[in-house]
């Protein structure tokens, strides 16, 4: 067994001092490991190894909610505190962590929050959304491929000089990338850098030590493809020679060389992105950094969309929490597209209302590595290992009981309680095995100890915003080998609570899930109910992921695919997460491709040795003056909603005016309901599957009978588009009926036609060849042949 030494991990923490903290539970476990001297156990995702890392920062950022009218004024006089961006009432600052306490304390301060680490979360999707009739401009006044319009990201692993986010004469596309990054060296504990196009840069008034050229970029992160190709879907725009790889039969490959077929949505759009390390505060920096370039970088406030393909499962899953009031900030000034989740394969949520002799609920703590894990790359072996964090809300005041238990699979029975009864005003309840996790003040459970290696830490408060008492723990557990071989002491979860009462728990969905291991008396969690905590903010469009894709051929003349028809073509991805909120509303609002999406690869993450990727993991790649360039299949919901973004970036510059409001509700009116989603959860679905091209009709439709800009004439266009042999649609903007006539060129009438709606569908197949007039509405005729 790896030894953790954790002696002070929650020494010195004094109840009292917390007492009236306006910190959330969350940080206030953070702030006792940034004061801690010795080194904390996490799990490294990047690295895929557990890590005892010591902090030794100074400094932090943190989120401030502001509390009075002159907040503001008031924080940006203080000499301990830098406030970086303000926006909907909400600072994002760096001070010294000896002050987090004291400036959470005063009286300008609604609340406080310290950095929360999220997660990461084309030529079929072009089809299937009807992309490629926009591109061409077929059945539309033009064709829209996102010119004038900002789509920005915040993300890691970007590539920016990539084939994919350049003009075709090999300029940069990029107006603007800022990259920030946690810096232990640098005065406030992180760093931000400035990236302009050479030509901007060389104009820039006030460069300084931090401000480069794109140009000169490599990329924010070596060791993930992520933020590349996120970018690629929603608005690469590489239309040049590659080689890659297709599959007719989902049986035999072929390699063959052509015109790119796996470019972007929003090819000719101006690009922005943040990238960097992945906290909330540095996602919130980022997106303020888009939306000001778009409205700074012109004369006129230029349209954007920003794609967010990042969550975090923790949180009380509604619009409350200082991110996601940043979020919906941000979501009156930009269309935000966020990713629903990909946690709906294991049930990590569990909700229950309490009623009379009902008043708990448990259920058990199932691994996700079940059994013996080994990290990649690791030596250690782990038996059983649960680690992270898990968050119970009441539905109010209340307060709730919550242990975490011990049971016996073969006494058939709890045979130890570790929990807390009662509001703890945040202080931690620690349980310790002893030994190697031998914690300060920790209380040594004989049961525990005897059974599991490591520790179990549970505090309480009720949180300023919601009201709603909270209980959050933080574990981290391995069976003991000496009298747990076998596995047959489980640990469990139980909450109690008062008839009538709801709560809702949420694991952190990394190395836990809900589950009843068939025992009578415990109950499994929920799928419903994994939505990401950020995508439930207000003002921002969250996106679910169905499958396009399950087999692929790859460079070296294969073809993959996933095993037992895990994502079957059409239906709804397993993962895709998805929640009933508290509020009732419905999440995700639709589903797009997400599983699987080929897209462009960060290069330096493809040629990196210690990632080892081979024509088996590619689809395609290029080499242009010396760069080599790579396309590679991925799936998620990360992947989804980019495909989602990049197609608001075509609506955008059809209607620049559109707002958040405005998308969801054409997302809602215009999405498909097919069989698949009939079959379906439709909480998961959502509206069903996203239609572009539908969309984006009705986005012409709406403005063609709007005040606001001048997209058609004071008589609007039909347009005429062939619909099969001797076959038309018409389509006028607007139209409340459509008024068909058609005409022989001497004049006689032909045929007539009346239809409510503004779309119509023409049959000549009884027609002779010739030339006819068409006219609706008593606009001008316009001429077709029948051949």
């Amino acid at each position: 067994m790896k030894k953790f030494y954790l002696p002070l991990l929650f020494a010195g923490f004094v109840g009292s001092a917390f007492a009236q903290s306006k910190l959330d539970l969350e940080s206030q476990m953070t702030l006792l490991e940034l004061n801690s001297q010795k080194p904390i156990p996490t799990y490294n995702a990047r690295t895929r190894s557990f890590e005892r890392i010591a902090p030794q920062r100074t400094h932090t950022m943190a989120m401030i909610e502001f509390n009075s009218p002159d907040a503001q004024q008031q924080l940006e006089a203080n000499k301990d505190v830098k406030v970086l961006c303000v926006r909907g009432g909400i600072a994002i600052v760096t001070m010294r962590i000896a002050d987090v306490e004291r400036i959470s304390e005063q009286k300008y301060v609604k609340r406080l929050q310290l950095p929360r680490k999220v997660q990461q979360k084309m030529n079929l999707v072009r089809e299937a959304l009807g992309i490629n009739k926009i591109h061409q401009g077929i059945g539309l006044p033009q064709a829209y491929t996102g010119k004038g319009v900002v789509t920005g990201i915040v993300d890691s692993g970007l590539d920016p000089n990539n084939l994919n986010f350049l003009t075709p004469d090999g300029k940069t596309r990029f107006g603007y990338l800022s990259k920030i990054t946690e810096n232990k060296a640098a005065k406030d504990g992180y760093l931000y850098e400035n990236y302009y196009p050479k030509v901007d840069l060389d104009r820039l008034p006030n460069k300084d030590q931090n401000d480069f050229a794109i140009e000169d970029f490599t990329t924010d992160n070596s060791e993930t493809f992520h933020g590349t190709h996120t970018m690629g879907i929603m608005a690469g725009g590489y239309l040049g020679n590659i080689s890659f790889a297709q599959t007719e039969d989902n049986k035999t490959a072929q390699n063959l060389t052509g015109k790119n077929p796996f470019y972007g949505i929003a090819t000719e759009s101006e690009l922005v992105a943040s990238c960097g390390n992945l906290y909330d505060q540095f996602i919130a920096l980022g997106m303020n950094d888009i939306i000001n370039y778009a409205h700074l970088s012109s004369n006129n406030r230029k349209p954007c969309v920003i794609n967010l393909s990042l969550g975090s499962n923790l949180g009380p899953h509604d619009s409350t929490s200082i991110m996601n009031k940043f979020l919906g900030a941000c979501g009156e000034e930009a269309i935000i597209c966020l990713a629903a989740g990909n946690e709906a394969d294991r049930t990590v949520a569990l909700t229950k209302i309490f009623a009379e002799k009902d008043e708990q609920v448990q259920t058990f703590l199932r691994p996700v590595y079940e059994g013996e894990f080994t990290p990649p790359g690791g030596s250690t072996v782990y038996h059983n290992l649960r680690t992270g964090q898990l968050i119970a809300y009441s539905g109010d005041e209340s307060e709730i009981s919550v242990q975490v238990v011990i049971y016996s699979e073969v006494r058939k029975r709890i045979v130890a309680r570790l929990g807390i009864d009662s509001n703890t005003q945040g202080k931690p309840v620690v349980y310790s095995s002893g030994g190697d996790y031998k914690i300060q003040d920790a209380i040594e459970n004989p049961n525990f100890k005897r059974y599991f290696d490591g520790y179990v830490a549970l505090g309480s408060n009720i949180d300023p915003e919601t009201k709603r008492y909270q209980v959050l723990v933080r574990l981290l557990t391995t069976d003991n080998q000496t009298n747990n071989a076998d596995g047959k002491y489980k640990l469990g979860l139980l909450v109690s609570g008062k008839p009538g009462k709801r709560v809702d728990v949420y694991s952190d969905a990394q190395f836990v899930y809900f589950d009843n291991y068939d025992i009578p008396g415990f109950t499994n969690g929920s799928r419903n109910g994994t939505i990401s905590d950020m995508a439930c903010a207000r003002n921002v469009l969250t996106v679910g992921s169905y499958n396009i894709r399950d087999h692929w051929a790859s460079l070296d003349g294969n073809v993959y695919g996933y095993n037992h028809n895990e994502f079957p073509v059409g239906q709804a991805s397993l993962f895709s997460s998805y929640g009933t909120l508290k509020d009732g509303r419905n999440l995700p609002h639709v589903c797009a491709p997400g599983a699987s999406i080929i897209s462009s690869v960060n290069s330096y993450y493809a040629e990196n040795p210690k990632i080892g990727v081979t024509d088996a993991t590619l689809q395609g790649k290029a080499e242009v003056d010396g760069k080599k360039l790579y396309w590679h299949q991925s799936l998620g919901t990360s992947m989804a909603t980019p495909v989602v973004a990049g197609s608001i970036g075509l609506w955008l510059e059809a209607d620049p005016t559109l707002k958040i409001d405005d998308v969801i509700d054409i997302v809602r009116k215009t999405a498909v309901v097919d069989d698949d989603v009939r079959a379906g959860d439709p909480v998961q679905w959502g509206a069903g599957k996203f239609d572009a091209y539908a969309g984006l009709k009705e986005v012409l439709r709406r403005k063609g009978t709007s005040s606001v800009g001048q997209l058609y004439a004071e008589k609007p266009q039909v347009l005429i588009t062939p619909a099969g042999d001797r076959a038309f649609n018409l389509f006028l903007a607007g139209a409340h009926e459509m008024n068909v006539s058609v005409y022989g060129l001497s004049g006689q009438l032909i045929h007539s036609l009346h239809k409510e709606g503004n779309e119509a569908h023409l049959d000549g197949s009884q027609w002779n060849k010739g030339v006819y007039l068409i006219k609706v509405n008593n606009n001008d005729a316009q001429r077709v042949i029948i051949y």
